[in-house]
């Protein structure tokens, strides 16, 4: 089964618009699901001929939380639908493209941990709706959705929020869900999709699904651009950054020393370094002697191999496959040096640019790096303009 999730507060005027557009995917839904938040105005149950709709209303939490909303749903799916196959959020104030539905599911139907993002455009106080891409400029080829289904997000400097896409347009597998819940009863939020930290805050909830995905071996796919949500004026909550990033830190940390001990599978680099190459008491180079770099994706090690190769300067590697932030470092069996954060950062800002396409359990690569440009670093290893 193929279950579309709307959380939904006080939000009853655009249910009838919601259902119309999902009775008119052209692929349709086997069930259309609003998770009610505690309702405060007048709501009249409305039904479809052509879908399945189904209304459960949740009253726990102070006050309304994504999160807890979407897991409250996400719950009543497994225990009533235990057969499902994917699980797709949109919101309250959301309508769907035509073939929303159709873009997630050639996305998330792999035999993978899969969560498949898309776009949305944003209504403006004017009544019109914007593209509303939160791409930082500076950042990877203005890492957008293109025409093309399933492009692959290789890098985890990128999370979700980094990629400028919505949990209000947002797709999951059955292993995705499960191995998200997995790690978040680990961390003690218990068999929740969406951690428990960022109950009762507007913001952060969907961003540590991006450290579940890449430090277990699961995958980040965007939807082609036609994959898209029309979001609803309405005024931005303040969100608390430097708090919700504090804490995605802490929990991505916790979530690598399990998946270096075992408690999880997912991709393990061990590095091995040598030489430094110092230049005075208190400054180093960038220049290091990286000898070798295990445990890498398989399906995107021969690519990055023949990429390496491609763009070397000077006989130097260009970059070394940073895929993963589950590392161990030894030289010789020796403790070496952490590399260093800028030349990770750098790294995954490269990696960003790389076009890879995922379908089938297949990987397609396009050829864009030409257009790779030092916006937020600097280094002498690379000159592309």
């Amino acid at each position: 089964m193929n279950i579309v999730i709307v959380p939904s507060h006080d939000q009853a005027e655009h249910i009838p618009k919601i259902i119309s557009a999902y009775s008119n995917q052209t692929i349709l839904p086997d069930l259309l699901l609003f998770v009610l938040d505690r309702y405060s105005e007048n709501f009249q149950e409305i039904f479809s001929e052509k879908i399945l709709v189904k209304y459960i209303t949740k009253t726990t939490g102070e006050n309304f939380s994504a999160g807890l909303t979407r897991d409250f749903g996400v719950s009543f799916v497994q225990e009533n639908y235990p057969d499902y196959n994917t699980i797709i959020f949109s919101d309250g104030d959301c309508i769907p493209s035509e073939k929303f539905l159709e873009r997630h599911l050639e996305n998330l139907n792999q035999n993978f941990p899969i969560v498949s993002c898309g776009k949305r455009f944003k209504q403006d106080m004017d009544g019109n709706f914007q593209d509303d891409e939160r791409c930082d400029k500076k950042l990877v080829n203005e890492y957008s959705f293109t025409n093309k289904n399933g492009r692959m997000i290789v890098a985890n400097y990128l999370t979700l929020e980094t990629i400028f896409t919505y949990s209000c347009n947002l797709g999951f597998n059955k292993l995705s869900v499960e191995l998200c819940q997995s790690v978040n009863e680990k961390l003690g939020s218990g068999k929740r999709v969406f951690n428990s930290y960022f109950d009762g805050s507007w913001g952060g909830e969907d961003n540590f699904i991006s450290h579940i995905l890449y430090r277990c071996g699961g995958y980040i796919l965007l939807t082609s651009e036609d994959c898209f949500v029309n979001h609803f004026y309405h005024l931005e909550q303040k969100k608390n950054h430097i708090e919700k990033n504090k804490k995605l830190k802490e929990l991505s940390k916790k979530l690598e020393a399990m998946v270096l001990s075992g408690v999880f599978e997912g991709p393990i680099q061990n590095v091995k370094k040598g030489l430094w190459i110092s230049f005075g008491q208190h400054e180093r180079n960038n220049i290091k002697n990286i000898v070798d770099v295990e445990g890498v994706d398989f399906r995107v090690w021969n690519i990055l191999e023949w990429i390496s190769e491609k763009y070397s300067k000077n006989d130097k590697i260009v970059f070394k496959n940073f895929l993963t932030n589950n590392r161990k470092e030894s030289f010789l069996g020796i403790s070496c040096k952490d590399i260093s954060d800028f030349d990770i950062h750098f790294y995954k800002e490269f990696l960003g640019y790389l076009k890879f396409y995922f379908r089938n359990g297949e990987v397609v690569f396009e050829d864009d790096v030409e257009k790779f440009e030092m916006n937020s670093c600097s280094s002498n290893l690379f000159d592309y303009k």
